[in-house]
């Protein structure tokens, strides 16, 4: 499916919204409760989903981030303010929305063996002629 790309500032800001909800949507149909999630506009876009866990041992909720510059990745709200600590990255900009599922059941079990804890950086987000917004696009069309 071709997909164009947003056109507009208040397009491309909200640009990255189907692309997240997709991937709610698989990880619920995987079993993983999404109580809550944001998605943030501001430069660079991103995305906070509530993991329906908390670690425990801090006994404290489990997020998963999107960032348009480095992907992917999960970590621990150490003090309820979304700011997440402990953090294990996917290591991929636009996993599809399975890959994600996956990677977060993977986590689960054992979050040492399933990313890595270096921050990746695949683009510069006000680098507008890389092709990312159509990439981007396509990853949020059904």
């Amino acid at each position: 499916m071709s997909s164009e790309s947003p056109t507009t500032e208040t397009d491309i800001q909200e640009a990255h919204k189907p692309y997240i909800e997709r991937v709610i949507w698989a990880l619920n149909d995987a079993g993983i409760p999404t109580p809550d999630h944001e998605v943030h506009r501001d430069d660079p876009r991103s995305a906070y989903i509530q993991l329906g866990e908390t670690d425990p041992n801090t006994g404290r909720e489990i997020g998963l981030v999107w960032h348009e510059e480095s992907g992917w990745y999960r970590g621990i709200d150490q003090a309820g303010s979304g700011e997440l600590n402990l953090i294990r990255w996917m290591h991929d900009l636009l996993p599809t929305p399975g890959e994600v599922a996956a990677w977060v059941r993977a986590m689960e079990t054992d979050a040492t063996k399933h990313g890595g804890i270096e921050r990746p950086r695949f683009r510069d987000f006000d680098d507008t002629d890389d092709g990312f917004e159509a990439e981007l696009a396509e990853a949020g069309a059904e």
